[in-house]
């Protein structure tokens, strides 16, 4: 490098191989600007004390009085009833009536696969309206007429169908 640039380059003969630069001393500051400097640190250390101290609570200051929380106040529900359980009306067990009458319900049995026949009128000399098979259920509606050695009930089938037939192959049923 250059002098110019206020460094200057040692010779060889003054250093072991490495390049040292030398730096020019550095100018001497004001003494004005040193005391400002204490000044100001002194100001700031001061500041920072009376920032510091001003918060805490001189020991003979009165106790400052306790801000008073609001107290919590028990609120009564009302007692809840509880509904009523909804028992079932148990259904009454049908019962079965002992002999045919007017208004039960009976059905076909006891024909031995021969089924029975539904006529137009009491006894066998009247018109076969419909053969019914075992467990054909009828309503009866009038009777009996007493016809050639049988009792004749007025019976309508399901599918309201009327017509008589013999009590001997008709046995009462449950239900309305």
């Amino acid at each position: 490098m250059s002098e110019d640039q206020g460094h200057r380059e040692i010779p060889p003969e003054e250093h072991r191989g490495a390049r040292r630069m030398e730096c020019p001393p550095m100018p001497r500051r004001s003494t004005a600007l040193r005391r400002l400097g204490v000044i100001v640190l002194l100001v700031t250390v001061a500041a920072g004390v009376y920032l510091v101290t001003s918060h805490r609570v001189s020991p003979f200051a009165p106790a400052p009085t306790p801000t008073p929380y609001p107290t919590a106040t028990a609120i009564t529900l009302p007692t809840l009833t509880p509904l009523p359980t909804l028992t079932p009306t148990p259904e009454p067990t049908p019962t079965i009536p002992a002999t045919i009458t007017v208004g039960i319900r009976v059905k076909v049995a006891n024909t031995e696969g021969q089924n029975l026949r539904l006529r137009s009128g009491p006894g066998m000399d009247y018109t076969t309206l419909v053969i019914m098979p075992e467990g054909t259920i009828l309503t009866v509606l009038e009777g009996p007429q007493s016809a050639g050695g049988y009792e004749w009930w007025r019976l309508q089938m399901e599918d309201g169908t009327i017509g008589w037939a013999a009590a001997n192959w008709l046995v009462p049923v449950a239900g309305p």
